[in-house]
């Protein structure tokens, strides 16, 4: 319904064309505008609550060929109190239609006129004409109250208008209502609680309490895991047996990748218990560890060597070949496989970038038998293919490096101990060593000087004699081969 406001209204707002002409140059974007909602027998609405309210703008005070629609303005949630609302049209959201701004329209046109509709009614108050800036206005919508009398729950959803006291915060849809479950991203207010979307908790679950949100919008990034507080974007690694981090972080996809074991101290007898070695495994003799201490779970992978190489704290290995590829450091294919062909000063040099240090050979076979006494492997002593990648043993990558963590770990979590490749340890290595050392010894770190460094646990180059627990080999340090490798220990 578009009519023409009552005479006296009409003449008084006429009286202030002339204030509107020299007003229009400069002004502003919002409009204060203050209006009244009560029904036709002048009762308000119960305090609190709210309508939304659009407000269009036009050339016109009634329906004629000419008139032009200028545009409009949606005001959501207004609050009523004591059935008066105040509005600062313009910080809503603005329709153009054939002007842009409410600037525009009072820049451009002298003779503006203004009707308000309420919850997306039928109807539309009569036009009321705007002749200055800042204008209140009391409009009465009692026919738009009344309407809502005599039809309180017009979507039929079982929530009645605010405007007869209900609290359907929209009572056109259906679909918004208290009883609703807000309807994330939506952009709409569905559950009438005043929070849209991210604003609402609804829209922000953290069952984990690790403050990362399952829905985009909540926090910096969405969590991947709302069950784990440890399993979060950009997470750090914990050794706990999951994969701690989300998709698209660095080392997704890797369970405790760069993670060490801890390896409690102890005692053990150290050397070859079956006398079927080599005598540089004897006499078989007590050591002990007396400090608990951390040891890789695996030995170093190239992706984690070539973050040191990228450091410029590492050099690269001598070759970027395996013993069957052709490319193999560098390829991303076997970017979780362990680094070959560097030396021990190179592998020196990788633990201490990493804040770590080569194990000595005394904690490598402590490490190596998982809590085991007197076996001639980690897990005991008889092996196959299963156990170990040995000379032909069968597995995928057979006669070469194997993926790490491809083989189940020992008794203290670790994996290929024995097999894969042989691993740089810090001792000097001594063929008569062990004859030398009291018994029972604690904490032994190896000669004080030499020509060659230990290397322990086999490789995938020899065969099931070369996986003993106990079995000793060494190399000169300057030099790497293809089936040799590291990894690293911390106190």
């Amino acid at each position: 319904m578009r009519t023409k406001i009552g005479i006296m209204l009409v003449g008084i707002l006429g009286l202030a064309v002339i204030v509107g002409l020299s007003w229009a140059q400069s002004v502003p974007q919002l409009i204060n505008y203050q209006g009244r909602l009560t029904n036709t027998a002048g009762q308000p609405p119960v305090d609190g609550s709210t309508v939304d309210m659009t407000f269009a703008f036009w050339n016109s005070s009634a329906d004629i060929p000419t008139t032009i629609l200028y545009l409009t303005v949606f005001q959501k949630n207004v609050v009523v109190t004591k059935g008066l609302y105040n509005v600062l049209i313009g910080s809503g959201t603005i329709t153009p239609v054939t002007e842009s701004t409410l600037a525009a329209v009072f820049q451009k046109h002298n003779d503006v006129w203004m009707g308000v509709m309420v919850d997306a009614g039928p109807e539309m108050t009569p036009r009321s004409r705007i002749a200055s800036v800042p204008y209140a206005l009391s409009v009465d919508l009692g026919a738009i109250y009344t309407m809502a009398a005599a039809d309180p729950d017009h979507d039929h959803d079982g929530y009645l208008s605010p405007l007869v006291g209900g609290n359907d915060c929209n009572d056109n849809n259906d679909m918004i209502n208290p009883g609703i479950s807000e309807q994330c991203y939506d952009g709409v207010d569905n559950d009438c609680n005043g929070l849209i979307d991210s604003n609402d908790p609804a829209c922000c679950t953290d069952a984990d309490n690790d403050l990362f949100f399952l829905q985009t919008g909540c926090g910096i990034e969405e969590d991947c895991n709302d069950h784990d507080p440890a399993v979060y974007p950009n997470a750090p690694e914990l050794c706990d047996g999951i994969d701690n981090q989300c998709p698209g972080d660095l080392g997704y996809g890797e369970i405790d990748e760069g993670c060490m074991a801890l390896i409690p101290a102890g005692c053990f007898n150290m050397g070859d218990a079956f006398a079927e070695g080599s005598p540089d495994e004897l006499p078989v003799h007590n050591v002990c560890i007396t400090a608990p201490f951390y040891l890789d779970y695996h030995q170093v992978t190239n992706e984690q060597y070539a973050a040191c190489v990228s450091a410029s704290a590492c050099t690269p290995p001598s070759h970027t070949d395996s013993s069957t590829r052709a490319s193999y450091y560098g390829n991303p294919t076997y970017s979780d496989f362990p680094v070959i062909h560097v030396d021990w000063n190179q592998a020196t040099a990788y633990c201490a970038w990493a804040g770590k240090h080569l194990p000595t050979e005394a904690q490598w076979e402590y490490a190596a038998r998982g809590g085991l006494s007197g076996k001639r492997y980690p897990w005991g002593d008889s092996i196959s293919g299963t156990n170990a990648n040995y000379f032909d043993s069968g597995d995928p990558w057979d006669n070469d490096t194997s993926r790490v963590k491809y083989y189940a770990v020992n008794g203290f979590g670790l994996y290929d101990m024995v097999g894969n490749t042989y691993e740089w340890v810090n001792d000097w290595y001594s063929f008569t060593y062990y004859s030398t050392r009291p018994n029972p010894d604690n904490n032994p770190t190896g000669p004080a000087s030499g020509t060659e460094r230990v290397n322990r646990g086999g490789s995938w180059s020899f065969g099931t004699g070369y996986m003993r627990v106990a079995l000793r080999s060494s190399y000169q340090p300057i030099y790497g081969l293809s089936d040799q490798s590291f990894r690293c220990a911390k106190d």
